[in-house]
């Protein structure tokens, strides 16, 4: 599995996905249910590495 290194990979791998899905659950091959399977777990991988997906302690916002 190749890791995406830069947005326009991740924009990539993103429009790839919709793709596949858009042909919908009666016309996808296993091999594309693995490959969706793969890219989205790449896409996490990024996702965790590049934006900061923590939710904010509501008590520490309160104290500001």
């Amino acid at each position: 599995m190749q890791n995406i290194l830069t947005q326009q990979d991740y924009k990539n791998v993103l429009n790839r996905i919709e793709f596949l899905l858009s042909k919908g659950s009666q016309a996808i091959s296993n091999d594309e249910i693995h490959e969706i399977t793969s890219l989205r777990q790449r896409a996490s991988q990024f996702e965790r590495e590049f934006y900061d997906l923590t939710i904010p302690d509501k008590s520490l916002q309160q104290s500001i």
